[in-house]
């Protein structure tokens, strides 16, 4: 059975880094559910076969409304991600039903551990959006990497939920020393490996390149974490 799709139109895009764009969509012609952590099928007008189709994740749960926003990096060489860093308010854009697995477990764990380097950030951040809404949350961590600190999106919002929010502790770092840098510098692994983490207790969730996510799995394996208690998602 064909996907479904649905027409939206580009309401604004922002950099949020020099290679890190937001997309927000208007919303589709009707009704568009999906869960923070899934992603949806772009279908874009290009390539020798159009439509191409790629996946982006959504940066916000469903909003009242119901415009639709998305972050994504722009790749060197890829068609997609050019096309869309291209684009301007107005211009129209197809996409598929919401899809993936990578969302909040049900019923709520009592502690979640979040991973995410690069734009891996972009689900768990709409993951934090959608639990800070909720009268009861979770003891969440966010372990978080980037190469530098022009490249930290979200970082701002980040520090303010830390700095308001009891339930969320935030810990960035780089993963290479940068001059207007004053915060840890070291891979995700090294953090995440300090932090508490009980089997059955703590739920862990990262997202990133799949050789970054599977050295993590194999992390929380050695901590006693059945495999299919760490849930991942991969972007590559």
């Amino acid at each position: 059975m064909p996907a479904r799709t649905h027409r939206s139109t580009v309401i604004a895009t922002e950099w949020l880094s020099p290679d890190v764009v937001q997309l927000t969509l208007s919303p589709p012609g009707e009704a568009y559910d999906f869960q923070p952590g899934q992603w949806a099928p772009f279908h874009l007008p290009i390539g020798p076969r159009p439509p191409l189709i790629r996946p982006y994740s959504f940066a916000e749960p469903p909003r009242d409304d119901g415009a639709l926003v998305f972050a994504l990096d722009r790749v060197e060489g890829g068609a997609g991600s050019d096309y869309l860093c291209e684009r301007a308010p107005e211009d129209p854009l197809t996409l598929a039903d919401p899809l993936g697995n990578f969302t909040l477990p049900e019923p709520l764990p009592a502690e979640l551990l979040l991973v995410a380097r690069f734009t891996g950030i972009v689900p768990i951040r709409c993951m934090l959006r959608a639990l800070a809404k909720l009268p009861e949350r979770p003891r969440t961590r966010l372990v978080y990497g980037m190469p530098n600190a022009r490249e930290l999106v979200y970082h701002a919002e980040m520090l303010a939920l830390a700095a308001i929010a009891d339930w969320f502790e935030y810990h960035p770092t780089l993963l290479a020393p940068d001059a207007s840098w004053d915060g840890p510098v070291g891979d995700e692994l090294a953090i995440v490996a300090g932090l508490p983490a009980t089997p059955g207790e703590t739920h862990p969730m990262i997202c990133g390149r799949r050789a970054f996510t599977h050295e993590l799995r194999a992390h929380f394996m050695d901590r006693g974490f059945e495999r299919r208690a760490v849930k991942l998602e991969n972007y590559d």
